[in-house]
């Protein structure tokens, strides 16, 4: 069974609350557990809210991780708001490592990690943490014009090697025919276009 997280945080009318779901994303994965802030997200997914394998919990996602048992999921998708008064946890170091703490021995943590232009201070600071806590991480960017900026990046960190450019061929093969923009290439490329100003400050 595969157990994937995804927490996303949002400011929504004053309140802060979170939306916990499970649900099926690929044949080969048993559930995906989703929680968000904004309670208008569930009339977005159609029918993939009327699988009989989702559950709905409303919770806040930092409290959700620490009441979560060790070694439960395989993977953790985080894709909150940039830090505010009402996000800040989701980037503190207590919070990655409750996620390292539930995560299985092999299990990956997948995260927006900001824009090395607009939030050069956020984005370094992520990508610290994230390298003090876990064995591995990496972090690809791509462009996305209707962000600041135009530059975005997504940080992966796992206890393990992460192997991320040794895919399921038949399957890339299938997923690239049905892309405008993604295939394997795009990705590996993705991973290696670190900003030099952001390498330095890693290596300081």
């Amino acid at each position: 069974m595969t157990n994937i997280t995804t927490w996303i945080d949002e400011y929504h009318k004053g309140s802060r609350f979170g939306l916990n779901g499970k649900i099926l994303i690929k044949k080969t994965s048993k559930y995906q557990e989703i929680i968000v802030i904004e309670n208008e997200l569930k009339e977005i997914g159609g029918e993939a809210w009327n699988d009989k394998r989702l559950e709905i919990h409303v919770d806040d996602g930092v409290k959700w991780v620490k009441k979560t048992r060790d070694n439960f999921y395989d993977v953790i998708f985080i894709d909150c708001s940039d830090p505010s008064e009402f996000s800040n946890l989701l980037f503190s170091d207590s919070f990655y490592k409750e996620c390292k703490r539930i995560l299985t021995p092999r299990g990956i943590l997948a995260t927006q990690s900001e824009s090395p232009e607009s939030f050069k201070n956020i984005h370094i600071n992520i990508l610290k943490t994230l390298k003090n806590i876990f064995k591995v991480s990496e972090t690809m960017y791509s462009f996305v014009p209707i962000y600041p900026s135009g530059i975005w990046s997504w940080t992966f960190a796992s206890s393990e090697d992460l192997n991320l450019s040794k895919q399921n061929y038949d399957e890339v093969l299938k997923i690239e025919k049905g892309c405008e923009i993604w295939n394997l290439n795009f990705q590996n490329a993705a991973f290696k276009m670190m900003p030099n100003k952001i390498v330095k400050e890693l290596d300081s």
